[in-house]
């Protein structure tokens, strides 16, 4: 749960600090992934 809100924090860090989409995108992906591993992590139980 720690690592969600920490990611959360650094998105809306990110989404504050640039303002072009490019870069939201740029800094969004890793994010999206990161979640994405948690995720699968929190499925099988690990």
């Amino acid at each position: 749960m720690n690592q969600f809100f920490s990611l959360r924090a650094i998105f809306e860090e990110q989404n504050s600090d640039y303002g072009s989409l490019g870069n939201n995108i740029s800094k969004i992906i890793p994010l999206l992934i990161s979640l994405l591993i948690i995720l699968t992590v929190q499925k099988t139980g690990v």
